[in-house]
């Protein structure tokens, strides 16, 4: 502390930008990364009831209408 206060205030100036110096933030190397393709799970279609043909669906729903 005795250099510093007999420096004055250029001593005190060069002693901050030193610190400064080293405590700035270091860059910090880059990793690489390598993406592989993740296999993605099969999609499982939700179970609906079989559908039928179309003249069946229609002959239903022409009994279900003549009914009501």
């Amino acid at each position: 502390m005795a250099l510093i206060a007999q420096g004055g205030p250029r001593r005190i100036t060069a002693l901050l930008r030193e610190l400064a110096y080293l405590t700035r933030p270091r860059p910090e190397p880059v990793v690489v990364q390598v993406v592989s393709p993740r296999e993605e799970p099969p999609v499982i279609p939700p179970h609906y009831p079989p559908k039928r043909d179309r003249f069946v669906e229609n002959a239903a729903m022409s009994r279900e209408m003549y009914r009501l």
